[in-house]
C-alpha cells in the first residue's frame, strides 16, 4: 500500500477498469463462472442481428433480458473504487479513467475525464447528425417500468423502440452507445484513451482480467511507453506478467483502505 501511495503521489496516474470494479457494486460480470453470458447467449442478445431477430420472433425474451440486465445496472450504486478515482481526479493526480464498463457509475461518482470503450447504457446518439443524448437514471428507470407493464408482443416492441427516443435536432431514431458484439470500438473514445496512456506514468489496472480484446492493448501500450503498471484484483490476471506491483485484494477493500488512511495527501498544486 505504501508503494501504491508513492506512485499516486508522483502524479500522472491513469486508471484502466474492468468488470471486477462493477462487481463490487453488485453488477455480475459478463464473462466467467456465473457470468451473464452463462445465462444469456451474447450472439442472441447483444449482437445487432440477434436483437433484430428477437424483436421480430421473440420480443418477450428480449424484454426479460433488458429488465434483468438493465434493472441490475440502474439499481447499482458507486463503490469505494469509484469514489477513490473521482477524488484522485479532483485532486489532480488522476489524468483520466479508461473503462470497459457500461454502467455509468464513474460519472455518478463525479469523475469527468472518462474514456468509455464499450459505451454507456445512459448515453444515446443520432446516427444521422451525431447529436448525443444522455438519460438520467430516473428516465431509464421509467422506461424499464413501462417495459415491465407491457404485455403483448406489439406493445413490447413499441416500448423497446421508444426507449431509444428521437433526436432533438433532426428527429431521427436514436441508437444506444453500448457496443454490441461484432461492432468496432468508438474512435473518439479510443483517441481519448490513447491520450491518457501517452501521458501516464502509472497505470492502475483495476478489476480487469486482461483478456478482453481489443481493450487489453492499452496496458501493454502503457508499459511500452514507460508507465509503471499496478494490478488490483483478487485473482491472478493476464496483466500480472507486465505488472510492477500486484495487489491481490478485492477492488473495494483496497480502495477503502486508501480512502481511510493511506491517501491523506493534499491536493496537487496546479502545473506552473
Amino acid at each position: 500500500m505504501n508503494e501504491i501511495v508513492r506512485l499516486i503521489q508522483n502524479g500522472n496516474v491513469v486508471a484502466f477498469c474492468g468488470a471486477g470494479l462493477s462487481c463490487e457494486s453488485g453488477i455480475p460480470a459478463f464473462r466467467g463462472e456465473d457470468g451473464l453470458w452463462e445465462k444469456y447467449d451474447p450472439q442472441k442478445y447483444v449482437s445487432q442481428s440477434g436483437i433484430d431477430r428477437l424483436l421480430k420472433e421473440d420480443p418477450v425474451a428480449l424484454k426479460e433480458f433488458l429488465l434483468d440486465v438493465l434493472g441490475i445496472i440502474v439499481r447499482a450504486k458507486v463503490n469505494p473504487a469509484h469514489i477513490l478515482l473521482s477524488r484522485l481526479e479532483r485532486e489532480g493526480y488522476l489524468l483520466g479513467t479508461i473503462t470497459q464498463n457500461i454502467d455509468g457509475l464513474h460519472h455518478q461518482a463525479g469523475s469527468i475525464n472518462i474514456a468509455e470503450l464499450h459505451g454507456n447504457i445512459y448515453r444515446f446518439y443520432c446516427p444521422q447528425c451525431l447529436e448525443e443524448v444522455t438519460l438520467t437514471k430516473t428516465q431509464l428507470q421509467g422506461a424499464l417500468l413501462r417495459l415491465q407493464i407491457a404485455k403483448s408482443s406489439r406493445e413490447i416492441v413499441h416500448v423497446i423502440k421508444d426507449m431509444m427516443g428521437l433526436c432533438p435536432v433532426c428527429g431521427s431514431r436514436l441508437k444506444s452507445s453500448v457496443i454490441l458484439f461484432g461492432q468496432m470500438l468508438p474512435q473518439d473514445e479510443i483517441e481519448k484513451a490513447e491520450q491518457y496512456i501517452e501521458n501516464a506514468e502509472t497505470l492502475l489496472c483495476i478489476g480487469t482480467s486482461g483478456t478482453v480484446h481489443p481493450a487489453v492493448s492499452f496496458p501493454y501500450y502503457a508499459k511500452e511507453n514507460g508507465a509503471q503498471i499496478v494490478t488490483i484484483n483478487p485473482q491472478p490476471t493476464v496483466l500480472d506478467e507486465i505488472a510492477d506491483l500486484i495487489i491481490a485484494e478485492h477492488v473495494g477493500k483496497c480502495a477503502q483502505t486508501l480512502l481511510d488512511g493511506f491517501l491523506k495527501i493534499p491536493s496537487k498544486p496546479p502545473a506552473g
